[in-house]
């Protein structure tokens, strides 16, 4: 029991007492047991034992209600380690999927010669989103893009994640002339007789 009691330093040190804390029903029982009969200003102290063994006794004053509030709240940094591997690389891509507003965001790639798919978590070359805004590039599926991408390698616990941000498109390749057809009605004026 002395754990719990104990300055606030000892509860960040306990990583499995304080996840045991985290779960909803240990909260619940704690509080109901413990803190919320210190409600009552009248109450100061509680006296907790097992059922039928005095042995187990331990006497609770009405000052720990603050000490559990502060560990209920408390955020413990993750004792898992993190290795974090940066690569930047350049590569030719075909665009897949992409945004013609000119978001950074939500874009896929496929690298030319291959079928595996890049999918962009941020494109930082500003210039070359203003031109997709601005239907300067109207980007088709057969249309090459030389890019510089940072891909980042997260590996945490037994998790592992990729990330790709495009730096810098460096050269754009259309595939043939984008020619769009105008839709439209032939009207021809009739003469009045």
């Amino acid at each position: 029991m002395d754990i719990l009691f104990g300055h606030e330093e000892l509860f960040a040190r306990e990583l499995v007492l304080h996840a045991l804390y985290q779960n909803v029903y240990i909260q619940q029982a704690i509080y109901n047991g413990i803190a919320r009969p210190f409600e009552n200003k009248n109450v100061k102290s509680i006296e907790c034992f097992i059922k039928d063994d005095q042995n187990t006794k331990e006497i609770i004053e009405s000052d720990i209600v603050h000490n559990f509030l502060v560990f209920m709240f408390s955020v413990i940094p993750s004792a898992e380690e993190i290795t974090e591997n940066i690569n930047t690389r350049k590569l030719w891509v075909h665009p897949k999927r992409i945004s013609c507003e000119g978001e950074s965001n939500s874009w896929s790639f496929r690298i030319a010669g291959s079928d595996e798919t890049l999918k962009v978590t941020n494109i930082k070359d500003e210039q070359f989103l203003e031109n997709i805004k601005r239907s300067r590039y109207r980007l088709a599926n057969a249309d090459k893009l030389y890019i510089e991408v940072k891909e980042k390698q997260k590996i945490q616990g037994g998790k592992e994640s990729m990330s790709y941000e495009i730096t810098q498109v460096i050269d754009y390749i259309i595939s043939q002339p984008h020619q769009q057809k105008i839709l439209g009605f032939n009207i021809e004026e009739t003469e009045k007789e």
